[in-house]
């Protein structure tokens, strides 16, 4: 009997419990409702800023000022996925870096900024020992006037040289990284030459000469030749990025110095990337190529399986995954030439359902991301083409499209936040047993 009546009160009291967290969820908005208040992070020029979802208390996380107008600034930002941090790709360094853009973390709090491609950052060069580096230079091309970066250098200088002509160059204060290549590039506007087989041995209070004379002709100048769009693996431990004109690339979270970045694909994959998002369940990787979205898995020898194509003058605008790993969601331009608009789609793997989202005729849908719950969509706006783009925010299911009030590029909700656990029930309940 005690043992049966023991059963009875439990079950009496786990029925309260469940009838009183029922009534609790429903006397207001659903975990996860669209009237929750999340964080947005957003670039504005070379300034990262961070607003709610609502519009309210918008404020900088990050700025630094662009050594010149032609800089593009921020290219490109994501949470890590447990929130503490950003990722984001930046040409503000390029005069100290063999890139002309690098990627970079910095915490959610503003502190702690590292760049993780051409370790370390400029300030960082100064702790380390100093020499003295010998380079020669022929210029086979029609230019004259360039900048010479050595890796671990603090800034890149000056030079003249004449077309046809051959110089010896002595650059003094470089920082010795360590028994490793230091690479050696010149700069002309946007365009670096470089060439993997001249670099230089650092060594502290010497004079060291480079591996080999860098030849300058049009088959080693790269336009554009830096990091881009970074995302991060669901683990936190690693960065993918766009490299120079479209390729996939890797680098972990926490590299040594000047620790080297590597193929996200294997080599030969023959993928041409514009824009990447990590899966948030697994592996798996989405990218934009040249007409398809294709998911692939890192190393692998191929391009992967294409899911969306596109006409041949439309733009990928925008990429993210849906939260739980089900689908994605999209931008594209469209209309009759392929870009007098571009709309917000929905993408899900069981049901190959394409939805959209958007009915937009001659307006503009840009980057995106999806809201941590799933419920929502963060995105640029931009009434014409050219125009500074506004964050909007959209339902998932292509509900209430409405501005939030601020002017900004590259939104990313913050993981954990827009949720709402108000009408959670307090525990631990005590059942009499």
């Amino acid at each position: 009997m005690l043992l049966r009546k023991s059963h009875a009160v439990l079950s009496l009291g786990l029925s309260l419990l469940v009838c009183l967290l029922a009534a609790a969820f429903a006397t207001g908005p659903a975990l996860g409702s669209t009237g929750a208040v999340g964080l947005i992070a957003y670039e504005r020029g070379n300034e990262i800023r961070l607003v709610n979802s609502d519009g309210s208390n918008d404020r900088r996380l990050w700025q630094e000022p662009l050594p010149a107008p032609n800089f593009k600034g921020v290219r490109g930002l994501q949470w890590r996925p447990d929130g503490g941090a950003l990722t984001f790709a930046s040409d503000y360094q390029q005069l100290c870096s063999v890139y002309d853009g690098d990627i970079f973390t910095i915490n959610a709090d503003g502190s702690g900024l590292k760049r993780l491609t051409n370790s370390p950052a400029c300030a960082g060069l100064a702790g380390f020992p100093k020499g003295t580096v010998r380079v020669e230079v022929e210029n086979q091309t029609t230019e004259s006037e360039f900048l010479i970066y050595v890796e671990g250098a603090p800034t890149a200088e000056v030079i003249n040289i004449a077309p046809g002509a051959a110089v010896a160059i002595t650059f003094p204060n470089v920082a010795d990284l360590g028994s490793i290549q230091q690479q050696i590039v010149l700069i002309n506007g946007h365009f670096r030459w470089y060439d993997a087989a001249v670099f230089v041995d650092v060594q502290a209070g010497q004079t060291a000469e480079a591996s080999t004379r860098l030849i300058l002709t049009g088959s080693n100048a790269y336009r554009d030749m830096g990091a881009t769009y970074p995302a991060w693996h669901r683990s936190g431990g690693q960065v993918g990025f766009i490299f120079y004109d479209g390729i996939l690339l890797k680098i972990a979270a926490n590299p040594p110095v000047s620790g080297d970045d590597a193929l996200l694909l294997a080599p030969g994959a023959g993928a041409i990337a514009t824009s990447l998002s990590w899966s948030p369940i697994d592996d798996s990787v989405l990218y934009t190529g040249i007409d398809s979205i294709f998911i692939v898995q890192p190393g692998a020898p191929n391009p992967g399986t294409p899911l969306i194509d596109k006409g041949g003058s439309q733009l990928w605008l925008g990429l993210d995954w849906l939260p739980d790993g089900s689908g994605f969601v999209f931008s594209a331009t469209g209309g009759p030439i392929g870009q007098e608009n571009s709309n917000i789609y929905r993408y899900t793997f069981a049901d190959e359902e394409l939805v959209v989202l958007t009915d937009f005729e001659d307006e503009y849908a840009g980057a995106l991301s999806v809201s941590p719950n799933g419920r929502e969509v963060a995105f640029e706006y931009a009434d014409d083409a050219g125009d500074p783009s506004q964050l909007w925010i959209v339902g998932i299911d292509g509900a209430n499209p409405h501005p939030i009030g601020i002017q900004g590029e590259s939104p990313d909700w913050k993981p954990g936040t827009g949720i709402d656990f108000t009408n959670w029930a307090l525990l631990p309940m005590i059942v009499d047993r």
